[in-house]
């Protein structure tokens, strides 16, 4: 059987742009938990996180910097 390449797990995070902070606090809330989940649990994919948004952005990072958890993390337009 050919070695095929790991998989990479991606975790979606899209806004409307017009969302509240409240909610969009709320969503990133759940997306952290589910990092947390996914890291507690030792895997060991690749993890690539998209948001269109800028301010789950910025929790993103700062998570990923304290943390200190390894995955990907793009801004994403429309057009992607």
């Amino acid at each position: 059987m050919p070695n095929s390449p790991s998989p990479v797990i991606h975790i979606p995070l899209y806004c409307d742009h017009y969302a509240s902070d409240h909610d969009i606090r709320y969503m990133v809330e759940l997306h952290l938990a589910c990092l947390d989940s996914y890291f507690s649990h030792e895997n060991t994919y690749d993890l690539l996180v998209t948001t269109n948004d800028i301010r789950p952005l910025e929790v993103l990072m700062t998570y990923r910097e304290r943390a200190r958890r390894r995955f990907e993390l793009r801004l994403v337009s429309c057009n992607d």
